[in-house]
């Protein structure tokens, strides 16, 4: 591509990831992030954005962005717009791949960040297995007690049997 001063380019514009802004507990959180990082986000956050930026102020109105998503291979074309907003992110990896191109429709090499949003711990396998172990205790107290009931109400039955016994021996 050649620039307005007549002048060829032929390096990539730099893309750099800036930021992570997110609201958690009623405030806004910021982290500072750089390519290739991983981000681990409460499950409560919502109201993601995700802010970058082409290092190319030639012209920084007519620099150009798109985005994928670990899901999908299909690029979303983000016009001038340098971030991306997620309302309620969905509990998992999300990994973004970004690019940027400068004002003469050079694009950069491929940024990308891996969004983690654990789930709450009551969705997690050791809470499940909690809950199962739970359960298992619960059948088995139940099973003793009734156990122990049936056992008492032949104990009963037998004594009741004896002492009938030995009434109509008295007689």
């Amino acid at each position: 591509a050649i620039s307005e001063r007549g002048c060829e380019r032929t390096s990539k514009p730099n893309l750099e990831l800036l930021e992570i802004e997110y609201t958690f507990e009623n405030a806004r959180h910021k982290i500072y992030i750089k390519d290739g990082i991983e981000v681990s986000l409460p499950w409560q956050s919502s109201n993601i954005t995700l802010s970058f930026a082409v290092l190319d102020f030639t012209q920084p109105h007519l620099n150009q962005y798109k985005y994928t998503t670990g899901t999908t291979q299909e690029w979303t074309d983000l016009g001038n717009r340098n971030f991306i907003n997620i309302i309620k992110p969905n509990i998992g990896v999300h990994n973004f791949k970004i690019q940027g191109a400068n004002s003469e429709g050079v694009w950069s090499n491929i940024a990308e960040i891996k969004i983690t949003v654990p789930p709450p711990f009551w969705k997690t396998t050791l809470a499940n297995i909690i809950k199962i172990l739970l359960i298992i205790g619960i059948i088995v107290i139940a099973v003793i007690r009734i156990r122990k009931r049936i056992e008492h109400q032949r104990q009963e039955i037998i004594e009741h049997e004896r002492v009938m016994e030995q009434l109509e021996r008295q007689q």
